[in-house]
């Protein structure tokens, strides 16, 4: 079955991808403008990545730090008008760790994390990479797990061969309900020109979309609980279409139930949120969340869906931590001091871990104020942890330019 949000004028063909319109930019346009975002953010050493574009097809060469940075420049790149397709061709230059060490960090992390379902995974370490293995609830899940792992120190890759497989198969009705709920209430994803073929869990996407950033940003949309199999060949870059920013935003005005319904599809699609855990309630745009949360990063996540549904006014937050699986103040503590010892972004802190009663307590220093509230961001994370203190010292505070890329990091924690 399909799903039509809208009829799309002009539908985009494989044919259509290679007519290059006047509105689209030239190739030295593209080479420039992803240039000068690279060179803008001062999380990249731009001067270490060299970008050449063919027909919109943009390859990048050179050297990055870690593969969390390779992931990012990626995604700086799908952000920028024109860019129909990446080669990464950027090499990593990680620390050449022991494979036992890169195999103790990496199953910590698996395991004190309540993002990913982490205890379902086995991990392999050679070489310093890292193969992945088990069963997980979605492709979101899968995501996740494979973004906390390759920010481990030590991590030169990663295979993925994690199986997604649900216990409770979802009908193809019940995920095509959930899949355009999402693509409607997503003010970055222009509904009326995307169809979503469903059958038999098999998720295939069509239609023209502005970027790239917009195709990841369908993906994530529909990696659900349910969804064996996603295919995305199908969308095509096209010239032409309205950014996201331009586009008119959802409707603020809802019916309670229908609000309801857009925020159960966005907990069960978020795989920091364990929504069977507690109950929320709608009343004129207002949203009461009540229950138990297995981590502070989780709660954040959950209040922050509600803020960012279609039609909801105000949040009362009334979620608890309690994880399924308590842990001691001592473990809690070891774990997250491995946690931030291990992680590439607090190269050169100096951090220790306090935990009183599921309170987290940061003490040290670091050398930005990225790292800071990297730091506490990667601590949120863990079952158990209520609350977290920042009493960490900033060596080299970040120039004035830079102050809204802080101000973001902060705003995710």
């Amino acid at each position: 079955m399909f799903i039509l949000i809208q009829s799309a004028v002009g539908a985009a063909t494989e044919g259509d991808a290679e007519t290059r319109p006047s509105t689209w930019p030239s190739d030295s346009q593209i080479t420039q403008s992803v240039e000068k975002t690279l060179r803008y953010d001062p999380r990249v050493h731009a001067d270490a990545v060299e970008v050449s574009s063919e027909k919109g097809v943009v390859t990048l060469d050179g050297f990055v730090e870690n593969l969390p940075m390779k992931r990012f420049v990626t995604e700086l790149t799908e952000t920028r008008k024109g860019v129909r397709a990446i080669v990464n061709r950027l090499e990593i230059i990680p620390e050449r760790l022991d494979d036992k060490l890169v195999q103790h960090r990496v199953d910590q992390a698996l395991v004190t994390s309540s993002d990913s379902e982490g205890q379902g995974i086995i991990a392999t370490v050679s070489d310093g990479v890292v193969r992945l293995h088990g069963k997980v609830g979605s492709f979101a899940m899968s995501d996740l797990a494979e973004r906390q792992v390759e920010s481990i120190r030590g991590v030169r890759g990663i295979v993925n061969e994690l199986h997604v497989h649900t216990d409770e198969p979802r009908e193809d009705e019940e995920l095509r309900q959930h899949l355009g709920m999402a693509l409607r209430d997503d003010p970055w994803i222009e509904a009326g020109l995307v169809m979503a073929n469903v059958e038999n869990g098999v998720v295939t996407l069509s239609g023209m979309i502005d970027s790239l950033a917009e195709k990841r940003r369908l993906r994530e949309a529909v990696s659900v609980p349910g969804v064996r199999e996603i295919v995305e060949e199908r969308l095509v870059v096209t010239a032409g279409l309205q950014k996201p920013s331009e586009r008119q935003a959802p409707l603020t005005e809802r019916p309670a139930t229908e609000i309801e319904n857009s925020l159960k599809a966005a907990l069960m699609s978020d795989p920091r949120v364990r929504s069977d855990r507690f109950e929320l309630a709608v009343e004129s745009g207002v949203v009461s969340l009540k229950g138990h949360v297995d981590s502070l990063a989780g709660k954040r996540a959950a209040v922050r869906d509600a803020s960012n549904t279609p039609g909801v006014s105000q949040v009362y937050d009334y979620l608890t931590v309690k994880p399924a699986d308590p842990v001691s103040d001592e473990v809690l503590a070891d774990g997250l001091q491995l946690a931030v010892e291990a992680d590439v972004y607090l190269i050169g802190s100096n951090i220790a871990v306090e935990a009183h009663d599921g309170r987290v307590i940061l003490r040290g220093s670091t050398d930005t104020e990225y790292q800071w509230a990297h730091a506490a961001k990667l601590v949120s994370r863990a079952p158990g942890v209520k609350e977290v203190e920042n009493h960490l010292r900033i060596l080299w505070p970040v120039p004035e330019p830079y102050l809204d890329l802080i101000g973001e990091a902060k705003e995710s924690q």
